[in-house]
């Protein structure tokens, strides 16, 4: 075999090594983070977890008020891109009526 083949064949099996050894510790890495997380969740007393029901408690109405206000900026867009397709249309309007007087404007100048 050619010396360069060789380097070549010996190079892909270092990247496939580098390859297998790099997704071996990400793995290991992430497994170790969820034992980590695991195990904090098993210390939490019961005066912790009331005072994560009280949090959700009251992110609900919070939640609802952001939906709530979600729902009206949605209207006020709505409302905004009529309200600018109709300004368009006028807009079209006043130029057809400039057209239209320019037009009289030089018919009357001929004269």
């Amino acid at each position: 075999m050619d010396l360069v083949m060789v380097y070549t064949i010996i190079f892909a099996v270092v990247i496939f090594i580098a390859a297998a050894v790099t997704t071996f510790l990400f793995t290991r890495s992430v497994v170790r983070q969820i034992n980590g997380a695991t195990d904090t969740f098993k210390y939490i007393t019961k005066d912790e977890v009331g005072d994560f029901e009280e949090m959700l408690t009251n992110i609900q109405p919070a939640a609802t008020t952001l939906i709530n206000n979600n729902v009206r900026v949605n209207g006020l867009i709505e409302s905004y891109e009529e309200g600018l397709a109709e300004m368009q249309e006028v807009v079209a309007d006043i130029r057809e009526i400039i057209s239209t007087i320019d037009t009289v404007l030089q018919e009357f100048e001929r004269h």
